[in-house]
């Protein structure tokens, strides 16, 4: 399939869903989400979904099952978290969730989707604002964006490159790497650690959610893809694809 065809295939996906009435959307529970519009966005992506080696279900990550594992010659590019239409994927939990699967597996990118939302999130950065978030009435519109989630994008590291230059992932490292000192003194406080880091991310959300009053202040010289607040620090990317094991 064609980029041009992957997107009218995708502008069709969406006329279906926007001719579901109220009461249709809440007969959507998460298989059926799945099944019927999840699947479908990803398989017009270029995904081969009825292959296991390709799109792996329920696969362990932190003690659970993560729903899908998008992976290319045997190595997880991207995992993703369905929930039913309509959910609330603001919600600081899906987030910690989303977020935590790819991290303990050392996977790059985290999805978090409902289809009629899509977020993607960076597990190596100190990202809970999403790198990409787009509604289902913009897939066409902002097609470019959705295509860097597809097989023949994420064969190529178009999604991590562009993260990289608006400063929103760490830069690739070689294989062999020797800590320096500051990474030592940093790894003893934690800052290498995931379980610190998470927990750190993680309260960050939930003070989020319950101080929604707090103003930030914002800073936006790269346009939508720019955190909305420096990072405080950096770290080790300890991805797959960041060591180069993918292919």
């Amino acid at each position: 399939m064609t980029k041009e065809e992957a997107r009218q295939k995708i502008a069709e996906l969406v006329k279906k869903y926007e001719a579901l009435s109220g009461k249709d959307i809440k007969s959507f529970n998460e298989a059926n989400t799945k099944q019927g519009f999840i699947l479908p966005l990803f398989a017009a992506l270029g995904w081969d979904v009825f292959d296991t080696h390709e799109v792996a279900m329920e696969e362990a990550a932190s003690n659970k099952r993560v729903d899908f594992a998008f992976k290319l010659n045997g190595v997880a590019r991207f995992y993703l978290e369905a929930k039913p239409l309509k959910a609330d994927l603001n919600n600081p939990d899906y987030i910690k969730q989303a977020i935590t699967y790819a991290y303990s597996n050392g996977v790059t990118w985290a999805i978090l989707t409902d289809f009629e939302t899509l977020r993607v999130f960076s597990a190596q950065a100190k990202d809970d604002q999403g790198f990409i978030n787009i509604r289902c009435k913009d897939y066409v519109k902002e097609f470019d964006d959705l295509w860097l989630l597809s097989k023949e994008s994420m064969g190529v590291n178009a999604l991590s490159e562009k993260a990289q230059k608006y400063g929103r992932l760490p830069p690739l490292i070689p294989h062999i790497q020797y800590r320096s000192a500051t990474d030592e003194a940093a790894a003893s406080i934690g800052v290498l650690n995931p379980r610190h880091f998470l927990g750190r991310l993680f309260s960050r959300l939930s003070t989020r959610a319950i101080c929604s009053s707090v103003i930030l202040a914002k800073s936006v010289p790269f346009g939508k893809y720019h955190l909305t607040r420096p990072l405080a620090f950096s770290f080790v990317p300890l991805s797959h694809e960041a060591y180069g094991w993918a292919k």
